[in-house]
């Protein structure tokens, strides 16, 4: 079996067909034509009947996603292809005319926001406690070590079923693509997340450490994963879906690099090495992801925390693009972050509901559950400060 990538380099022109069908409208409409006026190029990589992780095709072909229309849009319309194929056609028919526009994403079950009292009501909010299991693995590269490190991850790639293309910041000297993978099964948030470190490693195992820059947000399945602007080159890999199975079980979640684990030890960590990696363009998500959480623990207001990040996110821009400094602010990166640490517990209790704790112990309680309360109540008033009994 010889496994043919096709590029196709060509800016395609309007295709008449909405790229964005409803669920609730009755199925998907027409599949899109992806042949360029200049007819489609279809190159020959190489034999892999062998190659490892490839699976067989998926007991069932429909791809359920959403697509939001901008960056903001934090209710994405919800929708289904009837395949990979025609899932990546919209894709690639759906260029944005600048930075920021429409999105694809997991699919999401309807519920209340995280914060009703800012986005009330029942939707499909674009939400980590919504979003369903996902057939398809987003993978966004940042950067290359050199130009040729493109060509040979495309020939890497073309053992999998998926499309990649360019994103707004690419150029030759420095490429920078995004790509997406067709599964053998759907995956749930967390195993899409050790999914996508996996794939990391496999790459890195075969090509090098060190070469790619990943950007791991977009592993999470409620990411926003832009379109591909209208100068993207698009490369489509002919390969099969990628085994869930034997990619997790090669690539045990023990086995990643430590800046790949997300813990509680992020409130305690290496303060000065993650500014240090932040300001230098480097590492951006995981190096501000813990810092939030390092923030948090000592207390911060989002405010505080909002505030001190984009005082350091403006450092990042000048290295990494004003487009990467937005995806943190205003799409929601940086309030999932915070949130994510809250829900980890990060967070000192507030100094009232310690000492509403302690009024209500005293008359039924010990003094020692009395002592502990007193010294989370010193810790909640300054964290910096080791209150012992």
């Amino acid at each position: 079996m010889n496994v043919l990538q096709r590029n196709d380099s060509t800016t395609t022109g309007e295709s008449g067909v909405d790229p964005r069908p409803s669920l609730d409208s009755g199925g998907p409409g027409d599949s899109v034509s992806m042949t360029p006026p200049g007819g489609e190029a279809v190159v020959p990589v190489g034999a892999v009947e062998d190659a490892p992780l490839q699976g067989a095709a998926p007991p069932t072909s429909t791809i359920i996603y959403a697509r939001g229309a901008h960056k903001r849009d934090n209710r994405p319309e919800q929708c289904e292809a009837r395949d990979f194929a025609e899932f990546t056609d919209r894709i690639v028919a759906d260029r944005a005319v600048e930075k920021g526009r429409q999105y694809f994403c997991a699919a999401s079950e309807a519920g209340p926001h995280d914060r009703p009292h800012i986005f009330p009501g029942v939707a499909h909010w674009r939400l980590a406690r919504l979003v369903r299991p996902r057939r398809f693995l987003p993978v966004d590269i940042d950067g290359m070590a050199e130009p040729v490190a493109f060509a040979e991850l495309k020939v890497f790639c073309s053992r999998f079923h998926g499309l990649a293309y360019t994103t707004a910041s690419h150029t030759a000297e420095a490429p920078r693509c995004r790509m997406v993978f067709e599964l053998d099964r759907a995956t749930d948030r967390a195993q899409g997340i050790h999914l996508g470190q996996a794939f990391r490693m496999l790459i890195e195992a075969e090509l090098g450490a060190g070469r790619y820059t990943f950007d791991k947000s977009v592993f999470q399945a409620e990411q926003a994963c832009y379109m591909p602007p209208v100068e993207s080159e698009i490369t489509r890999f002919g390969g099969a879906p990628i085994q869930v199975d034997e990619l997790l079980a090669r690539f045990p979640e023990s086995a990643a690099p430590p800046r790949d684990r997300v813990g509680r030890d992020a409130a305690a960590g290496d303060h000065e090495a993650w500014l240090r990696d932040l300001l230098a363009g480097a590492n951006v998500h995981d190096s501000l992801r813990n810092l939030t959480a390092r923030w948090v623990a000592q207390g911060w207001p989002d405010e505080a925390i909002y505030a001190q990040a984009e005082l350091l996110l403006d450092r990042v821009a000048e290295r990494r693009g004003a487009e990467r400094m937005e995806a943190m602010l205003r799409d929601g990166e940086l309030d999932r972050m915070i949130e994510g640490a809250r829900a980890k517990g990060f967070a000192p209790r507030a100094y009232a509901e310690i000492l509403a704790d302690c009024e209500a112990l005293t008359a039924e309680s010990d003094i020692e559950d009395i002592r502990a309360l007193v010294i989370e109540a010193g810790r909640a008033l300054d964290p910096l400060v080791s209150c012992q009994p």
